[in-house]
């Protein structure tokens, strides 16, 4: 006996090794996953700052037949680069130039500079030459008049934003300010200028009227290392950053001088994945380093391994030497067994702690990046037309950046809305004011204010509704929530062209609302959950669409508050999407006929 129960204890102290050590590895992967994640989040979103930023320099052209050096150079003195976009080389403006205009560019920019000339020498079909620079440091005094168009990484980036309007980012290039010799890979971000200060509709046009781009150049070490700086995720992770594919010329930024390539590397946790910035991909390795090695909870299945054996060989001795006094026996193999389940509770409920915690800490960093973004997004425009604001006294472009600033805050203002509706529905508190109402009135007046947007964004909406007279029992104000969301979700997700159908029917003592589109469709993964709330077919912060993932499960909490029913259908992305809903018609005279299924 004493030898069966040192064999069992010491199999269970493997086991248990082996499964503490399965969930150790488990919970390093994840921790892993999360803080790369994050640094992938980071610099996105930054990144989408000085996109903005970018677009804000676009509108100070936007403004005005001619911005002069000074006037430029106020406007990035405002902007107070080094604390509030930290990381970045400048802001400059780019001169698209003809061979006849060349002569007068140069002696106006003598008055600024006298040593101004464009380089590399030459006569060329076209120019674009770097005018401004700001601020104007060694590093960025070195790289006035270079002409961009003579390197064609950086022509293929300006003819990208030339030919679709929006801003656009270079591969890897030798910044003309690499003037020591310490050289660091760099790029740079475009947005496009037009004569006409809104961006043509056919590609013949934006070719035509351009006149120059407002740019950034960037040095990738310096700006990846300012952005991670301060960041704890990446304290225990190599990080390397590429222009599109993996190699050596590709490279742009790597944390580990010592390792050439970290997917290659000896870490034990490796990663690779890829984000869109501009129009151009970047790859973004990651390994752990031995501090983060470090950290791990492997070593908790070494004691437990030791502890067990130890356990197991005192067990025998006492088994062993007690063989013959029956009722020890018994109270030591129920002391074993005890023993033995209290170890499995307790490895058991760690585990379930440690991926509970890191849930929990992994969703709340997903929503407070969504949060910050989508919160933050207006305020870029808005500040930018302040800035502007403030210096010019054109009742033309006041009224502009009224309606831009307008529309920001009306944006946030939504975002608002629905977070506190959220909340009213989580405590309980939301209310409704149900009176007699037509349905029919209520879906012309969401059509109504729709309208506007569905134009802006070039999608028909066509409305086939059924004019009886019939009434439901709702507040008219939610209720129009409902078909408001259901009809800016359509639009949001349609493309230019699209159409979107909206039918009203009455089937026996229901009425039926019907809002579907030619969009992007839904993922059949993702129809499960379309109703969840703060879930999202793409949660991260680079998602060509905004939002909270709140609009769905306002819709589908009001429906059924309202005694009805609401229900999502898609073939598939690419396909449309179909949302029906379903409420119970209130009329004074009972209507024959089978009720429907409301499902």
């Amino acid at each position: 006996m004493p030898y069966v129960v040192l064999v069992v204890v010491l199999a269970i102290s493997l086991a248990a090794s082996a499964y503490v050590s399965s969930a150790a590895r488990a919970g390093d992967q994840e921790r892993f996953e999360t803080r790369a994640t994050r640094i992938q989040i980071v610099i996105q979103t930054r990144l989408e700052t000085y996109i903005a930023m970018l677009l804000g320099g676009k509108g100070l052209f936007a403004t005005s037949d001619s911005v002069s050096r000074s006037e430029f150079r106020t406007y990035v003195e405002r902007l107070d680069l080094p604390h509030r976009y930290s990381g970045i080389q400048g802001i400059g403006y780019v001169e698209y130039i003809s061979p006849g205009q060349l002569p007068s560019v140069i002696r106006a920019a003598r008055l600024d500079v006298p040593n101004f000339d464009i380089r590399p020498q030459g006569e060329r079909a076209e120019y674009t030459a770097i005018l401004y620079l700001e601020p104007l440091d060694r590093r960025n005094r070195a790289a006035l008049g270079f002409d961009m168009s003579t390197e064609s990484v950086r022509r293929e980036a300006m003819e990208r934003a030339r030919n679709t309007g929006l801003p656009s980012m270079s591969g890897k290039v030798a910044l003309a300010q690499e003037i020591d010799e310490a050289k660091q890979a760099g790029f740079l971000l475009y947005a496009p200028i037009y004569r006409s200060r809104s961006t043509p509709v056919s590609l013949e046009q934006r070719r035509s009227e351009l006149s120059g781009y407002v740019y950034s150049p960037f040095r990738a070490d310096d700006l990846l290392r300012e952005l991670l700086r301060s960041e704890e995720a990446a304290s225990n992770l190599d990080l390397q950053v590429y222009d599109e594919k993996p190699s050596l010329e590709n490279l742009l930024h790597t944390s580990n001088q010592n390792t050439r390539d970290l997917m290659s590397s000896g870490a034990r946790f490796r990663k690779s994945s890829t984000v869109s910035i501009a129009g151009r991909l970047w790859t973004l390795t990651f390994a752990s380093t031995p501090d983060f090695e470090r950290d791990s909870q492997r070593l908790e299945a070494v004691w437990i391994s030791l502890g067990g054996v130890a356990i197991g060989f005192v067990l025998f001795g006492v088994l062993l030497s007690q063989t013959r006094a029956q009722e020890r026996a018994e109270r030591g193999t129920e002391e074993l067994r005890k023993s033995e389940q209290a170890l499995k509770q307790s490895v058991a409920r760690e585990h379930a702690a440690r991926e509970e915690a890191e849930s929990a800490n992994r969703l709340k960093e997903e929503f407070l990046a969504t949060l910050s973004h989508e919160l933050r997004t207006p305020l870029t425009p808005v500040l930018g037309w302040v800035h502007i604001l403030r210096r010019r006294d054109d009742p033309a472009v006041l009224n502009q950046g009224l309606e831009v600033i307008e529309r920001s805050i009306h944006t946030q203002l939504q975002l608002i809305e629905d977070l506190l509706d959220v909340s009213r529905i989580v405590t309980g508190k939301l209310r409704l004011n149900p009176r007699v109402t037509s349905i029919h009135s209520v879906i012309l007046q969401a059509l109504e204010s729709v309208q506007p947007a569905a134009a802006a964004k070039r999608v028909a909406i066509e409305a086939g509704l059924d004019g009886s007279p019939r009434t439901t029992m709702a507040d008219p104000d939610r209720l129009q929530q409902v078909l408001w969301n259901l009809l800016s979700n359509a639009i949001k997700f349609t493309p230019a062209g699209g159409v979107i159908h909206v039918a009203l029917k009455y089937a026996g003592n229901d009425v039926r609302v019907v809002v579907r589109d030619s969009g992007e469709g839904i993922a059949p993964e993702f129809l499960p959950y379309v109703f969840d709330r703060f879930r999202q077919a793409d949660s991260s912060t680079t998602r060509s669409h905004g939002g909270l993932g709140l609009g769905l499960a306002i819709v589908q909490y009001l429906v059924e508050l309202h005694g009805g029913a609401v229900c999502a259908e898609s073939q598939g992305l690419g396909k449309g999407s179909t949302f029906t809903v379903v409420l119970p018609i209130y009329d004074p005279v009972p209507v024959q006929g089978p009720v429907p299924d409301r499902r």
